[in-house]
């Protein structure tokens, strides 16, 4: 009986826990819920700070290799996803420097957009990874995302940077908004604890209770 219970105690000492990656700081962002919808204005509709940010799908497996604005993640690897939007409300184009520090280092930065002016293949091929329960049909809107178009005159680039834990973003943006997604490095499970006092607890506790049954049969 003692053999039993401590092999199930030991199996569920090493029960596997959930963990993602956090944000550790943020610059020029306010880390927000995922909201219900997504559109070119959404932050202001729903009267959300116009520099916000929000978690995605966490802990996920890319099935295939992703192509980001600043990376190729491979395929295999966990990620956990962020969403980054910039909306300025009733007013002209506003510039802005922002940024967001992760736990875990930063595989990718999804920002470009097409020659059309809408963004790029590769929020498309991102799709799976966000938020559940969040509407994402409105955000495939005319000149949302960065209009990355280097060298043009009197144009400042949409521009965005990743070195290490650290995304960064520099944009001029109005309504409709500036949208990314980053992609960071999810934590890979790892052996939990047991709730309580763990294997030594359940070795007391069954102790406890042979001693009082056997009290009680002597009774």
């Amino acid at each position: 009986m003692l053999k039993r219970l401590l092999l199930l105690a030991t199996a569920f000492a090493f029960v596997p826990v959930s963990v993602h990656a956090n944000i550790v700081s943020l610059t020029d962002l306010t880390q927000i819920t995922a909201p219900p919808f997504v559109d070119g204005a959404f932050l202001e509709k729903l009267g959300l700070p116009a520099h916000s940010i929000f978690a995605e799908r966490q802990g996920v497996v890319l099935p295939t290799a992703i192509t980001t604005d600043t990376s190729i993640i491979p395929a295999g690897t966990i990620v956990d996803s962020y969403f980054v939007a910039f909306n300025q409300f009733n007013v002209g184009p506003a510039p802005t420097d922002a940024s967001a520090t992760f736990d875990t280092p930063v595989l990718g930065v999804i920002f470009a957009d097409l020659v059309s002016g809408f963004p790029g293949p590769a929020f498309a091929q991102t799709n799976f990874l966000g938020a559940i329960g969040t509407d994402y049909s409105g955000s495939l809107c005319f000149q949302c995302g960065y209009e990355f178009l280097p060298g043009t005159p009197g144009y400042t680039a949409d521009q965005a940077f990743m070195a290490a834990n650290l995304a960064s973003f520099h944009v001029t943006f109005s309504e409709p908004g500036d949208f990314a997604r980053v992609l960071v490095q999810g934590a890979q499970p790892v052996p939990g604890p047991i709730v309580g006092a763990g294997i030594p607890g359940l070795v007391m506790a069954f102790l406890g209770w042979l001693g009082w049954r056997r009290m009680s049969k002597k009774s």
